[in-house]
């Protein structure tokens, strides 16, 4: 089980002393990790001590202004100090020599239980000073298991699967992106036999996603996921002629496709309800975005790219100077041909 106190006078901050430990003076609640206690406690009583030792030894017993609560890291339930000090040594009493958590808890009564937690608490180390400050929401719990993520690709399902298999059972709810609200539950499934977490097709972006898990008794993990954008693969793109004249109307075919890769490519009013083309010449605007490589093609570059910022939407293809497209690309007083 672990203690946790009352603020303290003050006291050295910031790690343990191979990380140089900061010499900052200042109030805080303190978690005491009992084995670390207790073994403190007999090597200072056996006068077989250490500085660390008589550290850890004068926060128990000089620098906090009293005991709260007794918990096992964990649970859900924190019990007073009072409360369990008694039961200890009413047990001593009736010719016991200790009482253990375990036992205490057989026992125990509901009014035991103590509702009241410190915002945050600094956990005391092996070295006697204290660790990084621990909120609410992470002290007292578990260090929530490693995942490892399946292949993640746009349209796919994304596996997430852990070795601890009784962490998966514990699993609350999920958020995506630092969203507050829950992910809703059919978005994903959780097998616990397998430790996997399935988070189903489509609902995970193009790009870099985080994915929060809350589960009883653990700290909150979060995993990030880069979905990568599927390319389609096996196109062909044909055009009706093999030169133009300025101003003439080309006509290009794209065949084979079986996903999205004519969703871009659309006609979207501007602000001033006209449309905007949406075939540009090579390198226009200076694209990055995803491309497909047409076959036989010059230097053969076909790049699909959406832009809807600012109240404008704008959906194009931009097209290689190819030997196919030579007649609308290189036409400069043509170029959204």
């Amino acid at each position: 089980m672990d203690v946790v106190t009352h603020a303290t006078g003050g006291g050295s901050s910031g790690g343990s002393s191979e990380d140089g430990g900061g010499s900052n003076t200042m109030p805080a609640n303190l978690v005491f990790d009992t084995d670390l206690l207790a073994n403190a406690l007999l090597l200072h009583k056996m006068e077989r001590t250490t500085a660390d030792v008589e550290k850890i030894v004068n926060y128990w017993k000089y620098d906090i202004n009293g005991r709260d609560s007794v918990f096992d890291k964990g649970a859900t339930d924190y019990y007073k100090y009072s409360s369990y000090i008694t039961a200890v040594n009413t047990a001593q009493t009736g010719n016991a020599s200790w009482l253990s958590y375990a036992d205490y808890l057989k026992n125990v009564s509901e009014d035991a239980k103590n509702p009241n937690r410190p915002y945050a608490v600094k956990a005391i180390l092996e070295d006697g000073l204290l660790g990084e400050t621990q909120y609410n929401g992470d002290y007292g719990k578990l260090t929530a298991p490693d995942f490892m993520v399946g292949d993640a690709a746009e349209g796919r399902p994304v596996v997430l699967t852990t070795e601890n298999k009784a962490y998966v059972g514990e699993i609350k709810g999920l958020y995506l992106n630092g969203d507050w609200r829950m992910l809703r539950e059919d978005a994903y499934e959780i097998d616990k036999e397998a430790g996997t977490i399935t988070i189903k097709a489509g609902v995970l972006k193009v790009g870099e996603n985080t994915i929060s898990i809350v589960a009883t008794g653990y700290q909150k993990k979060t995993i990030v996921i880069n979905n990568n954008k599927m390319k389609e693969t096996d196109l062909t793109l044909s055009v009706d002629k093999e030169s133009f004249r300025q101003g003439e109307t080309a006509t290009l075919t794209v065949e084979g496709s079986k996903g999205d890769f004519e969703k871009p490519h659309r006609r979207c009013p501007d602000e001033g309800g006209k449309v905007v083309k949406n075939v540009l010449y090579k390198g226009a605007e200076g694209s990055e975005a995803a491309y497909y490589e047409i076959e036989n093609a010059a230097d053969g570059n076909v790049e699909a790219d959406s832009d809807c910022t600012g109240g404008r939407s704008r959906r194009l293809y931009r097209f290689s100077d190819s030997k196919l497209l030579r007649g609308t690309s290189d036409s400069r007083s043509n170029r959204k041909g």
